[in-house]
C-alpha cells in the first residue's frame, strides 16, 4: 500500500484554520505532496475552486512527472459543483472523487433530523447525487461517498445497492465507523465489496457521562485495529492506497447514551451495539487523561503547527511498518 499526502491532519499549516488564513493552492499542495515523498496526492476541491485551465494542466503534468495518484475531496451533494470536480477528475488524471454528505454534526448527531427527518433528507441526497454519477460513469470516474461521522453503514449500503454502479462507492474512514456505534472492523466488512479509497485515521477513546470521546493522536498509535484492517482490504483487492489522514484538532463527542441520539437511526443489532461497547472499554483512556489539543487549549498558530507536525512525523514512522511504504519517512530525514 502506498501513502498519499492530505492537508485535513495539517489544517493549520496549510491555512485551512483559521478563518482568516490563506489556504494553500492546489498547484502547491501537490508540490508539498512531491517534497514530502508522498506518492498521492489528495487536494480538497476549496483548492481547485475557479482554478484557470492552465494551473490544471501544470498540476497534471507534476504529478504524471513524478507519477502521483491525484484524488479531489470535495464536500456535499450539490450537482453543479461535484459535476465541475468530477471534470476537474478527469483533467487531472484522478480516477476518485471524494464527498461526503453532511446533514449529522460531527460525532454522528442526527438530533437535527429528529421526528423523521433523515429518510427524507437521504433521499434527496441520492436523488442529486444520481445526477452527478451520470457525469462520473461517462468519463469513468469513481464518486465515492466517506463514512464522514455522518452515514451509516446502512445509509451506504441502501445508496451503494440503489445505484448498482461500478463507478459509485465508498471512501472508508478507518476511524469514523466509532462515531456511529459501529465497530471498524464489521463496518469495513460490510462495506468490503463497494471500497473505492481509503482514510487512514486513528483515535484515542475517553469515556463521558453520555457516551464517549473521540480525540486525534498519531496514526498507529491509537485503537484502530490496523493490523487487522489492512489485510482484509488486501485480501478482497482493496486499499492500494490511502491518505494518510491525521483527525481534526477538535475531540468529537459520541453521545450514544443520551436517548434522543438514537432515533433517526435504523435498528441494529444488538450484539453489533455490544461489539462497539466493549471495543471502546478496551481501549478507553484514563477518565484522568487530559485529551484536548494544542487547538482546543488556544494555543498560538505557531504551536498548533508545531504539534501537527509531530504529529505527521510520528504517524509516518508508525505507518512505514503497517504498509510498507517508508518514502515519506525517509523524505522527512533526508529534511
Amino acid at each position: 500500500m502506498h501513502l498519499n499526502f492530505t492537508l485535513y491532519g495539517s489544517q493549520v499549516t496549510y491555512g485551512w484554520l483559521p478563518d482568516d488564513a490563506t489556504l494553500i493552492g492546489g498547484l502547491d499542495f501537490v508540490r508539498e505532496a512531491v517534497r514530502r515523498g508522498f506518492r498521492g496526492a489528495e487536494i480538497p476541491a476549496r483548492c481547485l475552486e475557479n482554478i484557470p485551465a492552465a494551473d490544471l494542466a501544470s498540476i497534471r503534468a507534476l504529478a504524471d512527472q513524478h507519477q502521483l495518484e491525484i484524488v479531489i475531496s470535495a464536500f456535499g451533494t450539490d450537482v453543479d459543483y461535484l459535476t465541475t470536480m468530477t471534470k476537474h477528475a478527469a483533467a487531472l488524471g484522478s480516477t476518485v472523487v471524494r464527498t461526503v454528505v453532511g446533514g449529522a454534526d460531527y460525532g454522528g448527531d442526527r438530533r437535527l433530523y429528529a421526528g423523521g427527518g433523515w429518510v427524507p433528507f437521504m433521499h434527496g441526497v441520492r436523488e442529486r447525487l444520481a445526477q452527478v454519477l451520470r457525469t462520473s460513469e461517462r468519463l469513468g470516474i469513481s464518486l465515492a461517498v466517506e463514512n464522514h461521522q455522518d452515514v451509516a453503514s446502512e445509509d451506504l449500503l441502501w445508496l451503494c445497492e440503489s445505484y448498482d454502479s461500478a463507478w459509485f462507492g465508498v471512501v472508508l474512514d478507518a476511524a469514523n465507523p466509532l462515531a456511529t456505534g459501529e465497530h471498524p472492523i464489521t463496518f469495513a466488512q460490510k462495506m468490503l465489496p463497494w471500497i473505492k479509497y481509503l482514510h487512514m485515521k486513528d483515535y484515542t477513546i475517553h469515556w463521558t457521562d453520555e457516551g464517549y470521546r473521540l480525540v486525534r493522536c498519531p496514526v498507529g498509535a491509537g485503537c484502530i485495529p490496523f493490523r487487522e484492517l489492512l489485510p482484509l482490504l488486501h485480501a478482497a483487492g482493496r486499499g492500494q492506497s490511502a491518505s494518510l489522514e491525521l483527525a481534526a484538532l477538535l475531540g468529537r463527542h459520541v453521545r450514544i447514551f443520551a436517548k434522543d441520539w438514537w432515533p433517526e437511526y435504523e435498528e441494529r443489532p444488538a450484539h453489533e451495539l455490544a461489539e462497539t461497547l466493549d471495543f471502546v472499554r478496551r481501549h478507553a483512556r484514563p477518565a484522568t487523561e487530559e485529551w484536548r489539543t494544542p487547538w482546543e487549549l488556544s494555543q498560538s498558530p505557531e504551536a498548533v503547527a508545531a504539534y501537527e507536525e509531530r504529529e505527521l512525523s510520528e504517524s509516518l514512522s508508525l505507518c512505514a511498518a503497517l504498509t510498507g511504504d517508508d518514502a515519506p519517512l525517509n523524505a522527512l530525514s533526508a529534511h
